[in-house]
């Protein structure tokens, strides 16, 4: 297996779309490191591999869940579980989590209003 079908295959354990834009920035974000996506994959290629993937998902988040045309429907994961699984490997992987510091700062406090 190389390193590239590695990558795809990391996009279809979660049902996403292997976007190649996003294929391509984890590849030229590889190569820049050394890693040549045309490699074969090895153990210690597991992690830097990882990291980039997780860095992309928050572009994930934009496409659509579920796509339907000429009876054909497909569904990639929900949202949420695209988020739970971005938060529990920023944390493993030891990366800064994007998508807390966002939603902490688009989360409102209720406001009250007395008359």
């Amino acid at each position: 297996m190389t390193v590239r079908d590695y990558i795809r295959e990391r996009f279809l354990l979660l049902s996403l779309p292997a976007m190649e834009s996003l294929i391509f920035d984890i590849e030229s974000k590889l190569s820049q490191e050394g890693v040549s996506v045309e490699a074969d994959m090895t153990h210690d290629l597991v992690q830097p591999i990882q990291i980039e993937f997780v860095k992309t998902l928050p572009n994930m988040l934009l496409a659509p869940q579920s796509i339907s045309e000429l009876g054909v429907s497909i569904t990639t994961a929900k949202r949420e579980d695209i988020i739970s699984y971005y938060h529990s490997q920023c944390k493993a992987l030891g990366i800064k989590d994007e998508l807390i510091e966002t939603e902490t700062k688009t989360k409102k406090t209720p406001k009250i209003r007395f008359l």
